[in-house]
């Protein structure tokens, strides 16, 4: 009798916990526990479902013949008006993302803003605080920041119809529409910070892409920049191509001062980056004076402390120093920059060419050996054991 009385109440107390666990909610988490294992182990005919739900997705933008803004807005459509409940759309919008350079649309807002309307209106928008905070429907509101920060990653600000958009699908307080807030409060700032601004899109002329280039390189402000066509190589020149050249009076007058037993380097390639589009270009550079190293090796001392107790008594014999010219703005501690080039090409060919044309403006650079240190674009992929560096010496003919 008394082991039936400890059952009952047994009984009785874990159903006043089950209540009590429902009542606070945690019962959905061991149901949702349980739904999760019940997933680990599924059936072949709800793997079948999902690899047929896969190739549905893909159909859509594998059927379209021509790959522009109007057929990936009619997949969008057709994706729409196929399940008024929306069915997979969090699957469906991360494959169109993907998509989106294919078919020419990922800096296009109106592409994103179809994108954004796929999710069902009012559905999802949180009721109280704690689903507010704890991200109600969390799938769908990571899917719509990920669009979000796309469009942030190709430099594309949000209106307002975004922000209504994002209003209907996900309320006043989403995370969703926290990261809209973020971007339309930041973007605006830094969208004419930079005090070189670049047009957008860069234009994909070879050519213009260069002289863009040049000009944002070149520090000084006297600086001059020449385009030799074609037409305007060397008779002797194989590789008929432009050539843009950079150089500066002041490069000028340092050229014309080299000493002609000393050798110049053409150095190259190195990259400048115009938003997404990368130009090649080369220099003309000198090795650092030897005045300007010793004074350079002398200031290090001191800041070292080497020099601390090198004191200059007043009463002593002041030892006469030679006057050095301050350093122009080109005359840098790994070297002095004597010239800039883009061709077309990149080849040691042209490079040949520019040199020869250099001459016409310097006639000392006749005079001077010139040492090439090459890398071309392929030898970047090799090891350092394998990179041989291309040198030439060019003489005056």
């Amino acid at each position: 009798m008394n082991s039936l009385y400890r059952i009952f109440n047994c009984v009785s107390l874990c159903s006043e916990q089950l209540v009590s666990i429902h009542r606070f909610g945690i019962l959905r988490c061991a149901v949702g526990f349980v739904h999760t294992t019940a997933v680990c182990g599924k059936s072949r005919h709800e793997t079948e479902e999902q690899e047929r739900s896969v190739v549905l997705r893909t159909r859509f933008f594998d059927e379209v013949q021509k790959r522009n803004k109007e057929t990936f807005l009619g997949a969008l459509e057709t994706f729409k008006h196929r399940d008024k409940y929306r069915r997979g759309s969090v699957e469906f919008i991360y494959s169109a993302m993907t998509r989106m350079e294919e078919f020419s649309v990922e800096r296009d807002l109106e592409a994103y803003k179809d994108l954004i309307s796929l999710f069902p209106p009012g559905k999802m928008i949180p009721s109280n605080l704690f689903q507010a905070e704890f991200m109600h429907y969390p799938k769908h509101q990571q899917c719509a920041t990920d669009v979000l920060q796309q469009m942030e990653d190709n430099g594309l600000c949000p209106d307002d119809e975004m922000g209504r958009i994002l209003y209907d699908r996900f309320g006043t307080y989403g995370h969703a529409v926290r990261k809209y807030q973020r971007m339309l409060y930041w973007m605006p700032k830094f969208k004419h910070i930079s005090p070189f601004p670049l047009p957008n899109p860069v234009p994909e002329d070879a050519l213009e892409l260069a002289l863009l280039a040049l000009k944002r390189m070149a520090v000084d402000p006297q600086n001059k920049i020449d385009v030799f066509r074609a037409e305007d190589l060397p008779a002797a020149a194989t590789d008929k191509c432009f050539i843009a050249s950079s150089q500066a009076a002041e490069q000028q007058r340092l050229l014309g001062e080299h000493p002609a037993d000393t050798p110049v380097y053409v150095e190259g390639l190195h990259n400048c980056w115009l938003r997404k589009q990368c130009v090649h270009y080369f220099i003309l550079k000198a090795d650092t004076q030897k005045s300007r190293a010793a004074e350079n090796n002398d200031d290090e001392d001191d800041e070292e402390g080497n020099g601390m107790f090198n004191w200059h008594l007043f009463f002593k014999d002041e030892q006469p120093k030679e006057v050095i010219k301050a350093p122009s703005v080109h005359e840098q501690d790994d070297g002095t920059i004597l010239g800039m080039c883009i061709t077309e090409t990149s080849s040691r060919d042209s490079l040949m060419s520019w040199i020869k044309l250099l001459q016409k403006t310097n006639p000392k650079l006749a005079e001077i050996p010139v040492i090439f240190r090459i890398r071309t674009i392929t030898s970047e992929l090799q090891t350092v054991e394998d990179e041989a560096l291309d040198v030439a010496t060019v003489h005056k003919a």
